[in-house]
Order: C-alpha cells, then structure tokens, then sequence
C-alpha cells in the first residue's frame, strides 16, 4: 500500500512537472501592445508573433477613435478596461507604439497602471511632443504638441513609473516625430535604431530583439 501512494504521488509530480515544462507561457508576464495614430492591432501583429514565437502571451487593445477626435485621457481608459478584461490583477508587460505609447504612460502613471505593469517599452513615442501634431487641430492632436498641458502633466509624474522597468527606441530618421529626440526621456533605457521612417519600426527585426532582451531582463 505505501509503495503504491508512493508510485501515486511521484507520477503526479512528474505530470505537473512535465506539463510546466510543455507550457511556452510559463515564467514568462503576458504582453499588451498598443497601437499608434491612426493605427490598429494589424500593426502590431509581426511583434506580436515574434514575441509569441519566444514564448510570450500576447494580447492588442484596440484604441477608438484612433485619429485624435478624442483626448489621450479617454484613449487610457480603453486601455485599463482591456488589461483588466485580460489579467484582472495578474502582472503583465506593456509594448506601445507612437501615440499609443502617450495613452500607455497615462494610464501607468495616472491610472494606477504602474501597479501591475513589470516592464514598459515605448516604441518612437513623442514624450516631449512633435511639431508634425500642430497639423491636425483634433483634441488627441493638441495633446501631442510640445509643451502642452497633457505632456507637462505625465513629465512631471515620472515618480509614478520607479518600480516599473522603462525603456524607450527611436530612430534618428523619424519624420513623424519631429525631432525625433522627443522619444528619450531622461533616466530611461534608450536605444537608437536606424531604421528609415516611422512605421518601419514596427518591422525591424532589430527592434523586435531589443525588447524581447528587455521584456526578460530584471
């Protein structure tokens, strides 16, 4: 009878062992991302399937309008009803691109969001604005313009992001952020990557590498 509860209980160990080891997931937070400025989820997709293929969980939240027609404020919301909707209180990573990086930051740092998010990484996002925003005089638009009141309020509530782990990519060659160094903010991790414009970004096999190197680090 003892060696059969023994054989039992060493067989459960070893299913519970072996099905850990079967699940890509394990140990691994899952992924948002977020898309940019008249952007969707599709843009996102070759990031997502890469970090897939490396064994993450990945999910997209779908940022409507996604043209300015509403404030940034009202876009974060989107996003804090998605990650609960997806993890409830469970740790997770955010990947955001161009404005969706703004949108991202709002809900970290004003919406609670930096309680549960390990790690962020902003992909050629205007942290201290850009000139081609006073093209478009749409409320989203106005927000992303230097200066203003929206991105005075997130630069001066970076506090708010010390115990998530923050790293930004650029491109020196961005004509959609202009400058282009409006995506560093000071104290973050920065790394510049030549790519030929914008949206490109989101293509570079370089880029995917950063921020899965990043995703895993400590």
């Amino acid at each position: 009878m003892i060696r059969c509860i023994i054989f039992i209980a060493a067989a459960f160990i070893l299913s519970e062992g072996s099905s850990k080891a079967g699940d890509p997931h394990a140990g691994k937070p899952p992924v948002l991302l977020v898309h940019g400025f008249q952007g969707s989820p599709q843009d996102m997709r070759s990031l997502g399937d890469f970090l897939k293929r490396e064994g993450r969980s990945v999910s997209y939240v779908t940022l409507t309008p996604n043209d300015g027609l509403e404030t940034l404020e009202s876009l974060a919301l989107e996003v804090k009803t998605k990650a609960t909707q997806l993890y409830g209180s469970q740790p997770f990573d955010l990947v955001a691109f161009s404005m969706g990086g703004l949108v991202s930051r709002y809900y970290l740092e004003m919406l609670g969001g930096s309680k549960q998010v390990s790690h962020l990484v902003l992909i050629s996002t205007p942290n201290h604005g850009t000139l081609t925003a006073f093209l478009n005089n749409n409320p989203g638009c106005i927000e992303m313009r230097p200066k203003s009141q929206f991105l005075d309020l997130l630069n001066n509530n970076l506090d708010k992001l010390q115990t998530v782990h923050c790293a930004c990519l650029f491109t020196p060659l961005d004509l959609m952020i202009v400058p282009a160094e409006s995506s560093k903010i000071s104290g973050w991790k920065t790394h510049s990557v030549w790519v030929l414009a914008h949206p490109l970004m989101l293509r570079s096999k370089e880029c995917y590498r950063i921020i899965e190197e990043y995703l895993s680090s400590d």
